[in-house]
Order: C-alpha cells, then sequence, then structure tokens
C-alpha cells in the first residue's frame, strides 16, 4: 500500500494557481497577437495574491471514512526568474491557516509557473503541467499531462486513478462561464476540464420484493426482503450494454429468469432485446462467473476555472480509489487518494 501523504504535502503537490490582471474578454483567434489571450487570463506580476478556501478530503478510520478539512490558503507571486531553459518564470509561495484563523499562517511549498508563445505549465512538486494552451476558443483539446511520468503518485497512494494520466485531454469546456464571488457575477470565465470520470456502484437498498435497476451499470443491492427480489431493468445505458449486479440483501435476486445468489455478483448483457447471462471473451464464448467480490471503484476529476483581470478562482481536482476487501467475513472497503477544492474568496 502506497503511503498516504500528509496534508501539507499533498495540498502542495495539488495547486496549479493562476493570477492574472484585467483586460478585454473577448477571444482572439487567428492573429499575430493570439498570445495575448493567455496573458489576459494570466498575466503575472510579482506581488499578485488570491486567498481561497481550501478544503482537502480526508480519508479517515483505517481510510473507511470521510472527511472534509478547510483551510484559508494564500498565494502569492513572490519571484520572477529564468528557468533552466531560459524562459521567464515566477514563483509562488503558499500559505495555509486554520479556517477559523484563529492559528498562526504556516508555509506550505511553492510552485512555479512559466508561460510560453502557446502554453501556460505549473511545475509543482517536479510535475509538469500544461494548464493553458492556444487557441483559447470553446472545445479546443490538448495534451495537458504529456511531461508528466507514469504513475506521478505512485509514491503516495497505492491506486490506478494515475495510469496514463499523460494521455488526459484538457478541453476548453466553456469560454463564457460565470462565477459568483461575494455576490457578484464574474463573466467570461474560463471553464478548463482535464477528467471528469466515475466508475462507482450505485448503492440500492431493497424495501420489498421487487427493485428497478434502469440507467444504471452496476448496482451493489443490500437490503432485507421477505422473498426471492425480481430485478428489472429497462434498456441498457447509451454507453454500455453490460449490467452488473452485487446482492449483499438476505434473498436471491432474479434477472429475466437469471439469479443471484444472497453474497454473490453477475454480469449480464443486453442482447436481442433481453438480458442475458455473462459476457463474451475474445473468442466469443459467452462466459458467466459468480463473483463474492464488490467491485472496486474510482472517481477522477480536474476542473479549473479562469476569470479575466483575476486567474484561478475555482478547482476541484480529486483521485480517489475504492478498493473492496473481506474483514472477518464481513463485506468491508477503503479509499485512498485525494480530493482538493480552491473557492476564491479574495484577491489584490
Amino acid at each position: 500500500m502506497r503511503a498516504n501523504l500528509t496534508y501539507c504535502f499533498s495540498i502542495a503537490i495539488l495547486t496549479f494557481t493562476i493570477f492574472s490582471c484585467k483586460k478585454e474578454s473577448e477571444v482572439l483567434d487567428g492573429h499575430d497577437y493570439e498570445t495575448d489571450r493567455l496573458t489576459e487570463v494570466l498575466p503575472l506580476q510579482v506581488g499578485k495574491t488570491i486567498t481561497y478556501q481550501t478544503d482537502s478530503l480526508v480519508f479517515t478510520n483505517f481510510n473507511r471514512n470521510e472527511e472534509i478539512h478547510s483551510y484559508i490558503e494564500k498565494d502569492t507571486i513572490d519571484d520572477k526568474f529564468m528557468d533552466a531553459m531560459g524562459r521567464t518564470s515566477y514563483r509562488v509561495t503558499r500559505f495555509m491557516q486554520d479556517i477559523n484563523g484563529t492559528k498562526p499562517r504556516f508555509s506550505s511549498g511553492t510552485f512555479f509557473i512559466t508561460p510560453t508563445a502557446s502554453t501556460v505549465e505549473i511545475n509543482d512538486n517536479n510535475l509538469r503541467f500544461v494548464k493553458l494552451a492556444l487557441p483559447l476558443r470553446e472545445g479546443t483539446t490538448w495534451n495537458g499531462n504529456l511531461y508528466l511520468p507514469d504513475e506521478p503518485y505512485s509514491t503516495m497512494y497505492n491506486f490506478s486513478n494515475d495510469n496514463r494520466m499523460d494521455i488526459w485531454a484538457y478541453t476548453y469546456s466553456k469560454v463564457n462561464d460565470v462565477f459568483t464571488y461575494n455576490s457578484t457575477a464574474l463573466n467570461n470565465v474560463v471553464t478548463v476540464t482535464g477528467i471528469d470520470y466515475s466508475n462507482l456502484a450505485d448503492t440500492v437498498t431493497v424495501a420489498e420484493n421487487a427493485v428497478n435497476v434502469s440507467g444504471k451499470t452496476t448496482v451493489y443491492l443490500r437490503g432485507t426482503a421477505t422473498d426471492s427480489i425480481r430485478v428489472s431493468a429497462a434498456t441498457p445505458t447509451p454507453n454500455t450494454s453490460i449490467l452488473a449486479l452485487y446482492n449483499r440483501t438476505n434473498q436471491p435476486l432474479t434477472l429475466n429468469g437469471i439469479a443471484v445468489p444472497a453474497g454473490q455478483g453477475r454480469t449480464y448483457e443486453f442482447v436481442n432485446g433481453n438480458w442475458t447471462y455473462g459476457t463474451k471473451d475474445n473468442n466469443g464464448n459467452r462466459i458467466d462467473v459468480l463473483n463474492p467480490e464488490l467491485p472496486f471503484g474510482s472517481r477522477s476529476l480536474m476542473i479549473d476555472k479562469y476569470a479575466p483581470g483575476i486567474g484561478l478562482v475555482y478547482q476541484e481536482y480529486v483521485l480517489w480509489e475504492y478498493q473492496y476487501k473481506i474483514t472477518n467475513g464481513s463485506d468491508d472497503g477503503t479509499k485512498t487518494g485525494f480530493g482538493v477544492k480552491r473557492r476564491m474568496i479574495n484577491h489584490n
């Protein structure tokens, strides 16, 4: 199991804070001065400060429970220098404080911002990200993690979320978004989505001897019934023809006459208008296996929002995995990973 990261270090690796000064907000594409569009979103100057409320997702009780620890985070550009490749770069120093502001601030590390002719890079804990790229128009995609090594968080977390992060497709999902700050709407906000992926079982509590799981792909059923449970499901979701049922009730369940004993799981496939057992292997043979273990699950999310004249105003960065196991004959599971949400509360 990879060791869990301490709070200060986890905050340090998760920060990609961007600062800017105010300019016109229209998108400039196809011109020699297109690079100016990045400096609209991200002009950098020593002394620039943004303050956030930072909510850190922490797994406690041997990674079985979730807690949110909230802090006040103040990020300040305090130096301008030439990096090893001769590029102008900026150092950002972070200070943290308890959410109530009753304890002294403490330093939580530094990271570096490097604007180029067509991108903006962040180097944090020796991990290099391309956070912005040209052309700045809705729908533009780029490889924001192309400089990352394979499994960049492998020394800190024992999960699979960081497998092939180098192929994530960053996208300008919106360029005219709105962000509300101190009851004021900030317009023309640029939203970057790096990933938004969930692979989590839906938990359904059985209250009677019948249950409908339409629209779901992986279902963990629990509860108490008085007889065999009849499961119904409409046509599959648009993304898959597979449905996995994990039966943790006190009774067997059936879908289209195919049973799943209590304490077991089974996979179905929608074929010719009906749910049938198992799935096909590479040779076309249908494979049907009862599985007593619950599936692993995961959540991966990266969203950044930039306001013209200010910089990064909102961020979510989440990577965690649910890992199933049995303890003393009972279902058990833990989550490993991290989650950070930043929301701007002040700036100069």
